[in-house]
């Protein structure tokens, strides 16, 4: 896996989606790439680390969460989950997300 701490902010960093697209086309390997401004700010520091290492986790085949202990998982059960994000600055537009387990 390469992981890169590039310079700047997320949106203003040019060399972000040159790196991320050589690195998927070119030199086809797991990715991560932070950039400097959001660990720079200190804040949540501990929170952004840790989503930054289940993200590193998932690319190479790990599972970052599990479901477990659920009353009706004796039988083969799919979950999903389901998420709406309403953009007023984009002209009331929604953008609509699903996700869902295969195994």
């Amino acid at each position: 896996m390469v992981v890169l701490l590039l310079p700047g902010q997320k949106g203003k960093c040019t060399l972000y989606d040159d790196v991320k697209k050589f690195l998927l086309t070119e030199f086809p390997v797991p990715s991560q790439v932070v950039l400097v401004g959001t660990i720079a700010k200190g804040k949540n520091l501990r929170s952004i680390v840790s989503k930054i290492l289940i993200q590193m986790n998932a690319k190479v085949g790990g599972i970052p969460w599990a479901v477990d202990g659920l009353p009706f998982m004796t039988e083969p059960t799919m979950i999903c989950g389901m998420d709406v994000f309403h953009s007023t600055a984009l002209g009331k537009k929604s953008v609509l997300a699903l996700t869902a387990s295969t195994n």
